[in-house]
């Protein structure tokens, strides 16, 4: 199964496109367009992740098979830091580009429509267990409409990312605007969420969030540092490759090491797209598709393994894949963000109202 991680490789380096003779550096290294094609690439890890967790068992796989778990253990959850960060930036250059007009909003243009879908997609879920008759406790059930828990359902970066922009919404009223004091905020902000989930929560659920708020920093300081980059662009690779490549190894404490590391990849990444282009219709399609790709992925996965007590799974794993993915992406071209339109217009009638 290793062979999905060579296609997506091979799709990903299909879509890198050099700059031409003369040109020393790509103005659209974080417009939309590259953005989507970085996001493009990262949720098809995320397919290849979920779905290898409920192919761990299978009798019938062979060590080719079996390296692609081997991969996953070195990819870590750097798949989701590209979401964070741009997410971060995101929301920070409209906060800054608008002021209050955008960042009044966020409670009610980007948390509570990415709450009330997310909590269309558990429904779904719930009818799924109910139907397969799996099993269900009513407290989990209730809890996992807010993303704190789940039945059966991908529910940690929907809480993170929600958590992320009430932070970034709170720390701009706190400090009146997009100043050092917001950043300082948002980051304690960070910290405070780092700290209780790690009472709480397995690692995951905040050992990249730190990407968050370094899509903020960069979103603040954007031409600065896009200066910095231009004059001294192989000392900061390097840089940022011995520091990524420094904290990967080091001992993991509280998850420090892997947030700082994700820092570091969020640089790298930069670097990268500031000096190739990248051009690919499907992945760019998938960075704008990213909530149903992922929310809705799994859907799929848990139904086909029950067939026949999971005979289909077993026997045929190659065609489960591709019936999971034919499946996902078909619910994803038909919801095309219908649900996300209707709330939203939901919420723009109320407040006119």
């Amino acid at each position: 199964m290793i062979i999905l991680y060579a296609i997506l490789v091979l799709v990903a380096l299909s879509s890198i496109r050099f700059l031409k003779t003369g040109e020393y550096w790509n103005a659209d290294y974080i417009s939309k367009d590259t953005t989507n094609v970085v996001k493009g690439i990262c949720i098809w890890m995320v397919f290849i992740r979920h779905i290898s967790g409920y192919m761990y068992d299978i009798p019938q796989l062979n060590v080719w098979d079996k390296f692609l778990f081997d991969a996953d253990a070195y990819v870590r959850q750097l798949l989701v830091v590209p979401f964070l960060f741009y997410s971060g930036y995101g929301v920070t250059l409209a906060m800054i580009k608008k002021g209050d007009t955008y960042a009044n909003k966020i409670p009610t243009r980007r948390v509570l429509p990415t709450l009330l879908n997310y909590d269309i997609a558990v429904f779904f879920f719930l009818i799924m267990n109910i139907a397969l008759g799996l099993e269900l406790e009513l407290w989990k059930t209730l809890l996992a409409f807010t993303g704190w828990e789940s039945i059966r359902n991908s529910n940690w970066y929907i809480f993170c990312i929600l958590i992320c922009y009430l932070i970034s919404w709170a720390s701009y009223k706190f400090a009146g605007g997009v100043t050092k004091r917001m950043i300082i905020i948002l980051w304690v902000g960070i910290l405070l969420y780092t700290i209780v989930l790690y009472f709480f929560k397995g690692h995951w659920w905040y050992d990249t969030v730190y990407s968050y708020g370094a899509g903020v920093i960069f979103a603040c300081h954007k031409e600065r540092l896009e200066n910095i980059i231009k004059k001294h662009y192989k000392l900061l690779l390097i840089g940022s490759l011995a520091g990524f490549v420094v904290f990967y190894n080091l001992p993991n404490y509280f998850s420090i090491a892997a947030n700082i590391m994700a820092v570091f990849l969020c640089f790298l990444l930069v670097l990268f797209t500031s000096k190739v282009k990248l051009k690919n219709n499907l992945l760019a399609w998938s960075g704008s598709h990213l909530f149903p790709l992922y929310i809705y992925q799994r859907l799929p996965m848990v139904v086909l393994s029950t067939i026949y007590g999971g005979a289909f799974m077993n026997h045929h794993r190659y065609l489960y894949i591709i019936c999971c993915f034919a499946i996902t992406l078909l619910v994803a071209s038909i919801y095309g963000y219908k649900y996300y339109s209707n709330v939203k217009n939901l919420v723009l009638c109320q407040k006119k109202a």
